[in-house]
């Protein structure tokens, strides 16, 4: 004879009695899956853009281009190990906590993608379905610099009016001005001329002569 035991959710003993025969007491364990319960995000934003630390809860991350993020995720049981799997990059083993049901990674946030977790527990079972998480990157554009002014043919004694201005979007970590003789490489105005430019915030402008006969 056989007996079928429709959707088993919880452990249970069973035994057979024929006649006046009874079999051993048999037990039916059931085997949870993993999953992670919870998933914590830390932002660590790039010090020119002005924006403060933050902290979210969920695995989806949004935040501008070239943002440190670092995930902390908690599973429901102890896993013989995880797999961080980002789109079009090789999936990577994190290393686990003592604990076997923590775990940490950290990435830079440089473009849209998706990532994935897998939880593999210490009976070889996985996760019933990886879920995967977007990444949304708000682009950092490129610094827009103007020199003010017009090209000028004089003599070595001229003191020439430097007008510039510098903008950012998000904000400006340094401002340097650069000169190059003939070939030479490029070399720095603030060794020579303008001495250090002070720089903070998304706009930086200002003006200075140079004169010519002290280079």
């Amino acid at each position: 004879f056989s007996i079928r035991f429709p959707e088993v959710r919880e452990p249970l003993k069973f035994h057979v009695m024929g006649g006046d025969y009874v079999t051993d007491t048999y037990e039916l364990k059931i085997i949870e899956r993993p999953y992670l319960k919870k998933i914590t995000a830390y932002y660590e934003y790039p010090s020119y853009a002005g924006l403060p630390s933050k902290e979210s809860q969920g695995g989806q991350l949004l935040g501008l281009e070239g943002t440190q993020v670092r995930l902390a995720f908690e599973c429901s049981l102890p896993l013989k190990k995880a797999v961080f799997a980002l789109e079009k990059t090789a999936p990577e083993e994190l290393t686990l906590n003592a604990d076997g049901m923590t775990f940490e990674k950290t990435l830079m946030l440089r473009e849209d993608g998706s990532y994935a977790i897998e939880l593999y527990d210490p009976n070889g079972f996985r996760e019933p379905k990886p879920e995967r998480y977007e990444i949304r990157v708000i682009p950092d554009n490129l610094p827009e610099v103007e020199m003010l002014g017009q090209d000028i043919i004089a003599t070595k004694n001229v003191s020439v009016d430097v007008t510039y201005k510098a903008r950012d979007d998000f904000g400006l970590k340094k401002v340097e001005l650069l000169y190059q003789m003939n070939d030479g490489p490029p070399k720095a105005l603030s060794d020579r001329v303008t001495g250090d430019i002070k720089q903070d915030g998304k706009l930086s402008q200002g003006r200075f002569s140079w004169d010519l006969r002290k280079m």
